[in-house]
């Protein structure tokens, strides 16, 4: 955890809170200090890897400049991360066609920020956090970088897991209001479960659906089709949070993979318009 993370910590303490602000002016220097250091480390590393690819019969200057870097206590790991987030930084602030907000990113961005969009190649990463940067005025965390890699985060560096978490939770909250105001019979929690349990037993086999339960509008449960057009909404966005998106996003055909969940989405959809 960096030292200014202490600072979001929610103790009500006085004693601790009184410490916290008397050391708060150091904390800031040092992370500062810190930080201009490390960009400082990344632009000599870089520098020294292009001098090396610019004169690559000097060997005796290149060794020395190794042993340099070496007696700095820079690992092999370190260096590399280092040059990979100076051809970013460089490349950046030296293109043509560089915005304001792609130079402030630049300076804003940290060593690991740098070497990440580096690394990964990923015109639609750096596309996804410009204009994060545009709207926050501040880089999206590391980690965030690294799940929005993975597949498990948004374009706009959101948990994926979170927003399904979330979607359940307004359902659960708003059935029982809307149950009470409107006067409604309440859902029956079992035919939603028959209708999710019903989901995710769908199999693809070949580019084809089968389902293996059958009824009534299109294999669903012939019960649902007597809920009221709120309740409909709310069983859809139920199902729309039972479906495990993370797993969705490594398949190599996501069309595929969602082929399954199509006919029972697209059901509750026309029940919606109707």
């Amino acid at each position: 955890m960096a030292l200014l993370e202490i600072y979001d910590n929610t103790t009500t303490d006085e004693t601790f809170l009184n410490f916290l602000a008397s050391i708060k002016k150091n904390v800031e220097t040092y992370s500062q200090a810190k930080s201009t250091a490390q960009r400082e480390r990344m632009i000599i590393i870089g520098k020294i890897s292009d001098y090396q690819r610019s004169f690559p019969q000097r060997s005796n200057e290149h060794r020395a400049l190794a042993k340099a870097m070496e007696s700095e206590g820079w690992s092999r790991d370190c260096i590399d991360n280092n040059k990979a987030a100076f051809r970013w930084y460089s490349r950046t602030v030296n293109s043509e066609y560089t915005d304001k907000f792609q130079l402030e990113m630049a300076e804003t961005a940290s060593v690991t920020h740098m070497a990440i969009l580096e690394r990964a190649q990923s015109g639609a990463l750096e596309e996804a956090v410009y204009k994060y940067y545009k709207r926050n005025k501040k880089m999206p965390a590391v980690s965030s970088l690294r799940g929005w890699l993975g597949g498990f985060f948004t374009d706009k560096f959101e948990s994926l897991s979170a927003r399904r978490h979330q979607t359940c939770q307004r359902y659960d909250s708003f059935t029982p209001a809307l149950n009470k105001e409107k006067g409604k019979q309440e859902i029956d929690e079992g035919g939603i479960e028959a209708a999710i349990t019903h989901t995710q037993s769908t199999r693809v086999t070949e580019g084809h659906t089968h389902n293996q339960a059958t009824g009534g509008n299109g294999g669903l449960p012939r019960s649902l089709s007597q809920y009221s057009e709120e309740q409909k909404v709310m069983m859809w966005i139920r199902l729309l949070g039972s479906i495990d998106w993370d797993e969705a996003k490594t398949k190599e055909n996501l069309h595929l993979f969602l082929c399954g969940y199509r006919r029972i989405l697209s059901n509750i959809s026309d029940w919606i318009r109707e």
